[in-house]
């Protein structure tokens, strides 16, 4: 899936009949436009993407801790000082 629900064959076919109809200089420079364009509003997306909200990380850590809580095994109780000396 490409542009627009455009496949790369439609898109290629748009861009050479464009060529012929607009000329080969003015659909370089919006190609280039476009791809400049593009390319600044996606640099700083993977940086945005690595940054967790502090409070989504909170509840995953309480998430994670109730999980660890949850499967960790029962211990046995331990006697009282006062049993163990009488």
């Amino acid at each position: 899936m490409g542009l627009f629900g455009l496949g790369v064959p439609e898109v290629g076919i748009i861009i050479v009949v464009a060529t012929f109809i607009i000329g080969p200089q003015k659909v370089g420079s919006m190609l280039g436009k476009f791809t400049g364009g593009a390319k600044n509003e996606f640099d700083g997306l993977p940086s945005e993407l690595k940054k967790i909200p502090k409070e989504f990380q909170k509840g995953f850590d309480e998430s994670s801790e109730n999980a660890k809580a949850r499967n960790a095994k029962q211990m046995e109780a331990v006697p009282d000082e006062d049993v163990i000396k009488k």
